[in-house]
């Protein structure tokens, strides 16, 4: 679902979008979706992913925070995320997650965590 932010398109995670993503093996065999360049300025409704991807990678988008708890409830298979290149300025939940995926996040102003 696009909605318009300033003027600009954006999308929503739905499942037309992730329908519309490429999805493959990676080179360390995981299952990873590619949501990069989708104009994203949240990460939000996962739950239609139902926990497949190992990887996701949500880089080149517009996303300004990262909140493992709330984005990722119901993702346990999940080991990567990438959110490089966006305009991140918080990841929160990080540290009080056992089972906290890795989190690449090259390219953000990244003031708290």
């Amino acid at each position: 679902k696009q909605q318009e932010r300033r003027g600009e398109k954006t999308m929503k995670i739905n499942s037309e979008l992730i329908a519309s993503c490429p999805q493959f093996l990676n080179t360390l065999g995981n299952r990873e979706l590619d949501l990069r360049n989708t104009q994203l300025i949240t990460i939000e409704n996962l739950g239609i992913l139902r926990d497949q991807f190992d990887t996701i990678d949500f880089s080149n988008n517009e996303i300004l925070e990262l909140n493992i708890i709330n984005s990722f409830p119901f993702c346990k298979r999940l080991n990567s995320i990438n959110v490089s290149k966006n305009k991140i300025r918080r990841i929160v939940g990080v540290k009080t997650i056992t089972m906290a995926p890795s989190v690449a996040d090259t390219g953000n102003k990244t003031v708290s965590y």
